[in-house]
């Protein structure tokens, strides 16, 4: 988070946002004056975000259910954008960076966490 300048009064964007292990983390450091868009494709997803949220008073996050080339997000309002595991997971991903364009501002960081799985071969 401190390399994508995630600090108080931020807006940041959790893309393919799952369980909102990160969208709680940076909801809890951009403080009530910032918000996190939890952002993912599967309304299930975004379901047990709000849930979560809820339970821990969290009051600044807002989720979002997007479409696979199409984060949906407000323009000219995201400081930071993280995508933590998903990016392999992305349908077309050049058309979700292009839609995802319009809503950064001067400045914002986009930052990608790829998992890789590494495989040991016994000989």
């Amino acid at each position: 988070m401190d390399i994508l300048a995630i600090t108080p009064g931020k807006t940041v964007a959790d893309i393919g946002a799952g369980s909102g292990w990160f969208t709680v983390r940076a909801a809890r450091r951009v403080t009530e004056s910032g918000t996190v868009f939890a952002v993912d494709i599967n309304p299930e997803a975004t379901r047990y975000i709000d849930q979560r949220v809820q339970k821990e008073g969290l009051h600044n996050v807002k989720t979002i259910l997007s479409k696979s080339d199409d984060p949906q997000l407000p323009a000219n309002q995201i400081d930071a954008v993280l995508l933590l595991k998903t990016y392999h997971e992305v349908d077309k991903p050049i058309a979700l960076l292009r839609n995802l364009r319009a809503s950064l501002r001067a400045g914002a960081k986009v930052g990608v966490l790829i998992a890789t799985v590494m495989e040991r071969t016994m000989a």
